[in-house]
């Protein structure tokens, strides 16, 4: 039988985009006899029947409706598909000194020196004119196109100093020492088997080429990119898809756009999941009274990787709240709310890890210390339900390249099949 990490392993590796992510999703929920809805359709929903959509590619949101609604409400998780990386600009490339450079502006809060000197691919998505329709397709092209070389530290001696990338600078990565007027469409062109002048757009961006895999002495770290947030999404996934029918409509919803606001048309601050609750309480039967009553009843949990103690920086921590890899899942907390989880959303979650036997760690940021955001409180601002904000410990977050805790893995998994197996 299949591990969870070996699933997990595949999924990163297969997932170098927000919108490759995404297919992987709808190739898993297809294999396990999901129907594939469009928004731009009448929905036809039955009840015992499972469903899911994607939106402008890089969105996926599914639910399970049971034979029988006992109690209804839904239960959710919320992740997020997209990490930190550098986009590829479309448009004029640049040849000089020999060299042919790719035009690239960051996404999201990357830690910039990660990106150098490591062999970068190519992933996302591209619109292609085949005859008269625009076509999506989604993309990898799955070699070592790129480098971003750094100077040598002869001609940067304050390399080690705490030298100051610049981003129009420092990160331009090269692609080839060719003449090619442009670059990206000949890769494009060659990937897809398709000419260059039916190339219309595209969304594309680089990733860490280095694999995904296991290591430590005894394989206890979990070891790649894009770890925040696909870890989430695929175990909350699987957690999903192994729950029992319960009577109540389970939902699976991971957006896109948290790394820089959710503020898009696929991300948890667009009408996606608010929507689609909507619509499936119509096709269901029920009054707008009653599904409000149902959203009064219902559970969000907001899964987002957290912070591990840092093996060199303990300093950066909260000596009492200290979070270790390997320990199981963390409950965010935060008095200012850039966290969810209260005594009332976090006790629920408590009881269903402590009636399960899986171990919880409780997070705090450092009261001197800045900590970051995460989907619930953008979620809770489109649709008031009751949210608590978990996720895995990790280091390195936003690097190229990510470490975590290989046993959280199924810790993860455990918490996700148990909650959504609630009656």
């Amino acid at each position: 039988m299949e591990k969870i990490i070996d699933g997990l392993l595949d999924f990163l590796n297969h997932s170098h985009s927000a919108f490759n992510a995404a297919y992987m999703l709808k190739t898993i929920l297809l294999a396990n006899g999901f129907i594939e809805i469009s928004e731009k359709e009448d929905y036809k929903i039955k009840k015992g029947n499972n469903y899911f959509l994607v939106r402008n590619d890089n969105s996926v949101l599914a639910f399970k409706v049971p034979k029988k609604i006992v109690d209804y409400r839904f239960l959710i998780s919320a992740s997020h598909l997209d990490s930190p990386t550098l986009k590829i600009k479309m448009g004029k490339e640049n040849i000089s000194n020999g060299y042919h450079r790719v035009n690239v502006e960051t996404y999201g809060g990357l830690i910039m020196s990660s990106w150098l000197d490591k062999p970068l691919g190519i992933a996302g998505r591209v619109i292609v004119k085949d005859g008269k329709e625009l076509v999506s397709k989604i993309i990898d092209i799955n070699k070592p196109l790129l480098i971003i070389p750094n100077l040598c530290i002869h001609f940067n001696r304050e390399i080690n100093e705490g030298y100051k990338y610049n981003p129009e600078v420092d990160l331009k990565p090269i692609i080839s020492l060719g003449k090619e007027d442009n670059s990206i469409l000949k890769a494009i062109s060659d990937n897809l088997k398709v000419k260059e002048d039916s190339i219309i757009s595209y969304d594309l961006e680089t990733y860490n080429f280095t694999q995904s895999t296991l290591g430590g002495l005894n394989n206890e770290f979990l070891m790649s990119p894009r770890i925040d947030n696909l870890e989430s999404a695929y175990l909350t996934l699987e957690g999903f898809l192994k729950s029992e029918d319960t009577g109540n409509i389970k939902v699976y919803v991971s957006f896109n756009s948290e790394e820089i606001g959710s503020g898009t048309l696929s991300g948890a601050d667009s009408d996606l999941l608010k929507a689609n609750l909507q619509r499936i309480n119509n096709l269901l039967g029920y009054s707008y009274n009653e599904y409000l009553t149902a959203i009064a009843k219902s559970f969000l949990l907001s899964v987002d990787n957290g912070h591990a103690v840092h093996p060199n920086h303990p300093e950066v921590s909260d000596p009492n709240n200290l979070v270790y890899l390997n320990k199981g899942p963390i409950i965010k907390f935060n008095s200012n709310m850039a966290y969810l989880s209260d005594g009332a959303s976090s006790s629920k979650i408590i009881n269903i890890c402590k009636e399960n036997k899986i171990p919880f760690q409780i997070f705090y940021n450092k009261s001197d210390v800045r900590g970051g955001s995460t989907l619930g409180t953008i979620s809770v601002s489109q649709i008031g339900i009751e949210t608590c904000d978990i996720g895995l410990p990790q280091l390195a977050m936003h690097s190229s390249f990510e470490v975590g805790g290989a046993e959280d893995v199924d810790y993860m998994f455990n918490l996700m099949k148990s909650y959504y197996s609630q009656k």
